[in-house]
């Protein structure tokens, strides 16, 4: 029998060539199939996350002694709401540039635990939400705040809110911030109730969502857009505050701004009018920013770890 080698070789080619096609073809799928059983996983995850996690808003009130000098300092507002029909159990809030905070009368006799560093405080509402439980009853009084004190002239993001707590602040513009020190938490939490009784506190984890993505808005003229003349602080610059200003009991008397001095000479008179009467000031408003969430880090990871996988089987 006549045996062509090279023949023989190009049969067998031909012969295994199937094989190897189905080879290639079937670890293709079993990459691709590895590919869509992480990113259904992540976003399985996510998902789930999303459902049991509740949202905690919270956002730093500031009111400016005087809107045109910041460094005046003036007073402050921790506010809180959820999207847990529960309610909220507890607060940990690190706060930098404040003074030793004190709770809302409206919360009751609630003992409040406060720790400083330098210039940063965190003080806690209810119990410290990293621990194992929230005590039966504590957290449990507070009562809704319908109307903002900022820019209260048209409804907003943060009408609604219950009020945590009050204190002062100096030349320093307060923010959000961590306490320093390993071990120590060192973050902004919440917690809420497990049940409509306010039994038991959920185990979490909860999404902090810090209002305007800082969670820090003010009264003043340079950084938070009041407007000039608008006395009452409402958002709005018009004949309200034309009144204010006019009163007998405060024009050509000595006042601050609520009292109609918007060019800070602790002088209420004719200037601060024409101010106010300014068409670049009347009949204008300030803006009020909107709640911004802030993600699950949790969430993150899964969506970076998605990307990481295909990026890694692109490159193979």
């Amino acid at each position: 029998m006549d045996v062509n080698p090279s023949k023989q070789g190009i049969q067998q080619q031909v012969f295994l060539q199937p094989i190897f096609e189905m080879g290639k073809t079937g670890e293709m799928n079993m990459k691709r199939s590895l590919l869509l059983s992480l990113c259904a996983t992540a976003v399985v995850a996510m998902s789930v996350g999303q459902a049991t996690a509740a949202n905690v808003n919270l956002i730093l009130n500031l009111r400016y002694t005087d809107p045109n000098n910041e460094s005046a300092g003036g007073t402050w507002q921790l506010k809180a709401k959820t999207d847990d029909a529960n309610g909220i159990s507890a607060i940990v809030a690190v706060l930098d540039g404040i003074s030793a905070p004190t709770l809302a009368a409206n919360i009751g006799a609630i003992p409040i635990e406060t720790k400083t560093s330098g210039t940063i405080t965190e003080f806690v509402y209810g119990q410290d939400p990293a621990g194992t439980t929230v005590a039966v009853g504590v957290g449990s009084g507070l009562s809704n705040v319908a109307k903002d004190v900022l820019f209260s002239g048209a409804a907003n993001a943060y009408d609604n809110m219950s009020l945590i707590a009050t204190g002062s602040f100096g030349a320093t513009r307060p923010s959000f911030a961590t306490y320093p020190g390993a071990g120590t938490g060192g973050v902004t939490d919440a917690a809420v109730w497990a049940d409509a009784g306010r039994t038991v506190a959920a185990a979490g984890p909860e999404t902090i969502v810090l209002g305007g993505g800082d969670g820090v808005r003010g009264d003043s003229v340079a950084t938070d857009g009041l407007r000039p003349g608008d006395a009452n602080r409402d958002g709005t610059v018009n004949l309200s505050d034309f009144t204010i200003l006019g009163s007998p009991a405060n024009y050509n008397q000595p006042g601050g701004w609520d009292q109609g001095d918007f060019n800070s000479d602790g002088q209420v008179g004719l200037s601060d009018f024409t101010i106010l009467g300014s068409p670049a000031n009347y009949n204008t408003s300030a803006a009020s920013p909107a709640i911004g969430a802030v993600p699950e880090p949790s969430s993150i990871a899964l969506v970076m770890f998605s990307l990481a996988s295909l990026v890694g089987v692109r490159r193979r």
